[in-house]
């Protein structure tokens, strides 16, 4: 990974240019800092929600976030297998319960009626070909909390080669959920089609983690409360996410959620995909890119709670002529009433972050 941006937080309301340098993962300011990475495709489609937009600083329109309206990519069950200290924690399950069993056939389940186990629930199927056997392809589909990464010793096997990274149109692909991915790229259609080749690998269970504790860190002000779970019960959190386990995943969560002081800051990113280029001589024309903005947002503004209505005026100032864009969560429009802390209890990614897509229009 590159050196962070040397002044990656700007003071001024201003959203700043884009910048081609990666970001650093463990910077927090009270202002918003914009971090870049070459990632994104201006092409609409698949993921992008309805058409309902709102004006930057000029008002905004409410829409339903349901789990009717969640969208995954594609419809049944998955044939994805995974590859392969503060306060006391009394209301954890006993480690000698977390032990990993060989998984059983699958068994109808139940239709989920809350919007978590509906996420949980959401697949993504895709179509990998390698680029030495772009006719040969390997076809699946992975939750949308899922990682690529954890398919890569099933491809390696398959195609007898190793493998290590994934590209979307020739974009190399960050290690991000899938679900988050299909947001940021919008594929036309599904299956999604992506390569896989030999490149620059990660250890996908370290960046979960650092991840996850990174947003203890906002929520809190400190990472105790995660830094402060067994060796156990942290396997068990990870064994969870590469199993989507929903019912795992929710004990040792629920833990992390309900600190014993109250919530400071909200864990969030807005990700906003660059504007297509004028021109194809424009450096911007090969890949495109996207800004990620972040910043402190507390759960609870000098109007009561902290909504998308009253973030987004100050994240994007008032302009003459009004910016028309679509807020997309897990591939549906966002309601700009609803709690940021609610949304992030609710729709957070696994490792805590609330992860939204700013598409302008």
């Amino acid at each position: 990974m590159a050196s962070p941006n040397p002044n990656p937080y700007s003071h001024s309301p201003q959203l700043p240019q884009r910048e081609e340098s990666p970001y650093s993962e463990d910077q927090y300011q009270s202002s918003p800092s914009v971090r870049s990475t070459s990632a994104f495709r201006s092409s609409r489609g698949h993921g992008a929600g309805t058409g309902t937009g709102f004006g930057l600083g000029l008002g905004v329109r409410d829409t339903g976030f349901t789990p009717s309206n969640l969208r995954g990519g594609g419809g049944g069950s998955s044939d994805y297998r995974s590859g392969g200290g503060d306060s006391s924690h009394d209301d954890l399950p006993p480690s000698s319960s977390l032990t990993r069993s060989p998984v059983p056939p699958p068994k109808p389940k139940p239709k989920p009626t809350s919007i978590p186990e509906t996420l949980w629930s959401l697949q993504i199927p895709l179509y990998i070909t390698h680029q030495s056997h772009p006719k040969t392809p390997y076809i699946c589909s992975v939750p949308r909390f899922s990682y690529l990464a954890l398919l890569l010793p099933q491809l390696s096997a398959y195609y007898g080669t190793p493998c290590s990274s994934f590209h979307h149109e020739e974009v190399l692909l960050r290690n991000l959920a899938v679900g988050l991915l299909v947001d940021l790229y919008q594929p036309a259609e599904m299956p999604w089609r992506l390569v896989v080749s030999d490149g620059e690998g990660w250890d996908i269970c370290d960046t979960f983690m650092n991840s996850a504790k990174e947003a203890d860190f906002i929520r809190n002000g400190n990472a105790k409360r995660i830094m402060g779970l067994s060796k156990e019960h942290t396997t068990a959190l990870w064994n969870a996410v590469q199993d989507n386990d929903y019912q795992s995943f929710t004990r040792i969560n629920t833990h992390l959620l309900n600190a014993p002081t109250a919530l400071k800051n909200v864990p969030i990113r807005i990700y906003i995909p660059s504007s297509p280029p004028s021109s194809t001589n424009s450096p911007q024309a090969e890949a495109g890119s996207y800004r990620v903005l972040q910043t402190l947002v507390p759960p609870r503004g000098a109007n009561g709670r902290q909504s998308l209505k009253t973030l987004l005026p100050a994240l994007f100032p008032s302009s003459r002529d009004p910016v028309l864009a679509n807020v997309i969560l897990h591939g549906a429009p966002v309601p700009f009433s609803a709690p940021l802390e609610e949304l992030m209890k609710d729709a957070a990614y696994p490792d805590g972050w609330l992860c939204l897509i700013v598409v302008l229009l």
